[in-house]
């Protein structure tokens, strides 16, 4: 019994110093339960703080949204307030210039009926002194462009009609047979019988009767400025003109030639032409320097 006795005891003694030394594991296992919390209240502090952040950054972003927003709308209606006022601004610039014109014109048809009204009795009282100086002075006037036409028919070219008379004269008498000191188509022509000729039935113009003295009627004309109608004169023999014929167009001319020859038309670039050619006039129905025949 002794021995079950000292057994237990010892076994007591052994569980009891087990005890003591299973003691300080369990006080330093505390610790470091404690430290697990700390370390997950950290964790879950830093989580909250950065949820706050995220929040935090998230409500300011839809605060700048929400700010720009509004700036927009605020542009948006500033610039629609800004065209209703231009528009009205626009139609009131209409209105008053179209009131303006109104009264422009309405101060323009008073002005005329105004001057109009003042006129009225003028022309009732004094209508037949009026008429009769217009009449004097359009007259006046008549006379005085007469004058300046008069003098200055030397200087005129003829018409395309009197051109085309003349041709048309000319051209009938084709074929008539030269005769010197003759002016009729009956008995023959010469050069300046046959153009004095032509002159008096299409134009009722006398022209001198010889040559040199029909190169004396009219004015000077360039050969390259010839018109039909335009006489041409010739120089054969020397440097006195004696020969006379008329330009036709085309550089051709019309001439009665010579004896044993008809009336016939000529080129005046053919050499013996070209050598005698002295020149050429212009001869105008209305000039002073013509006479008119008693036809």
């Amino acid at each position: 019994m002794n021995l079950k006795n000292i057994l237990c005891n010892i076994l007591s003694i052994v569980v009891s110093v087990l005890f003591l030394a299973t003691t300080p594991t369990v006080v330093s296992a505390a610790p470091a339960k404690k430290t697990q919390k700390t370390t997950a209240t950290k964790k879950n502090t830093l989580n909250k703080s950065t949820k706050k952040n995220t929040t935090a950054k998230k409500t300011t972003q839809k605060k700048s949204t929400n700010n720009t927003k509004k700036a927009k709308s605020t542009k948006k209606t500033s610039a629609k307030s800004n065209n209703k006022s231009k528009q009205k601004d626009s139609s009131k610039k209409s209105t008053k210039a179209k009131n303006s014109k109104s009264s422009n014109t309405s101060k323009k048809s008073n002005i005329q009926a105004q001057t109009q009204s003042q006129a009225k009795p003028k022309q009732v009282t004094e209508a037949p002194d009026l008429l009769g100086n217009k009449i004097r002075e359009i007259q006046e006037q008549e006379e005085i462009k007469t004058a300046r036409r008069a003098s200055n028919t030397d200087n005129v070219a003829t018409n395309k009609q009197h051109a085309d008379d003349l041709v048309m004269n000319a051209m009938s008498l084709l074929g008539v047979s030269y005769r010197f000191g003759g002016s009729s188509p009956v008995n023959g022509m010469d050069c300046s019988g046959f153009i004095q000729y032509i002159f008096r039935q299409a134009l009722s113009i006398d022209l001198p009767r010889t040559s040199a003295e029909m190169a004396k009627v009219g004015y000077p004309v360039e050969k390259s400025q010839l018109q039909p109608g335009d006489l041409v004169f010739f120089a054969r023999n020397g440097k006195r003109i004696n020969h006379v014929g008329m330009y036709i167009g085309n550089n051709k001319f019309i001439h009665a030639p010579r004896t044993g020859k008809d009336i016939e038309i000529q080129n005046l670039d053919r050499p013996y032409y070209t050598k005698s050619y002295a020149g050429a006039r212009r001869v105008n129905p209305n000039s002073r320097s013509i006479k008119l025949s008693n036809k």
